[in-house]
């Protein structure tokens, strides 16, 4: 799912009938600043909110068919994620616990997908994102 510097040609998957859905990371500068450019907020959005864990989440998401100057191979879609997380800030809080301040950050993250529109929706490729997301973070975490 991530790229790293010397990532797997995305030619590969699609030459044995899979697809694939990339998140380039800081080390991927040219290509982050390239799925940055489509006019996305001319772009119809769905949301969907999320409370758990104390904190809510709205992930909104947008995408447009890959324009032709995104040189990446195979490239069929552009993904935005927008996630607006708000919790309680519990350092905020008075010096008897009482009160709290709610913190709210905003995270923007790009993705390339080899499937055209058609064939996977933005929001199933923003599923299957998180769904990977997930599955690392039990990895790291442990059971």
């Amino acid at each position: 799912m991530r790229c790293t510097p010397k990532p797997i040609p995305p030619s590969r998957p699609a030459q044995q009938g899979g697809h694939y859905v990339l998140t380039p990371l800081g080390n991927q500068k040219t290509l982050r600043r390239t799925l940055k450019k489509p006019p996305f907020k001319d772009v119809p959005s769905t949301s969907r909110g999320d409370v758990s864990h104390g904190r809510r989440v709205r992930r909104t998401v947008k995408a447009v068919e890959a324009p032709t100057w995104v040189d990446f191979p195979g490239a069929a879609q552009v993904v935005q994620v927008r996630r607006t997380r708000t919790t309680k800030d519990r350092r905020s809080a008075g010096k008897n616990g009482g009160g709290s301040a709610k913190r709210t950050t905003v995270e923007v993250v790009y993705l390339v997908c080899s499937l055209p529109m058609g064939q996977a929706q933005p929001e199933q490729v923003a599923a299957w994102v998180r769904g990977h997301w997930k599955i690392e973070n039990r990895l790291q975490v442990g059971p």
